[in-house]
């Protein structure tokens, strides 16, 4: 909860966990199917500002850079 708060969030830190015991669930479930999963990951982001931790379950990831700030005149 934010209390009305607003704040731009920041990451404190982002990491790969294939320790995780969720992704093996998900490799398992879908290779009963007859689906490889192999290069599952899942990637942790924690953030600043609440401390929230996002677990995304991907193959692959690509970061695009930011785009160029409008120029002031």
């Amino acid at each position: 909860m934010n209390f009305g708060f607003i704040a731009e969030e920041s990451i404190l830190r982002a990491s790969v966990n294939n320790e995780q015991e969720k992704l093996y669930i998900i490799k398992e479930n879908w290779k009963s199917m007859g689906v490889s999963l192999d290069n599952l990951k899942c990637y942790e982001i924690e953030t600043n500002t609440t401390g929230s931790l996002l677990l995304i379950y991907a193959i692959d990831f690509q970061i695009k850079p930011e785009p160029p700030e409008p120029r002031k005149n």
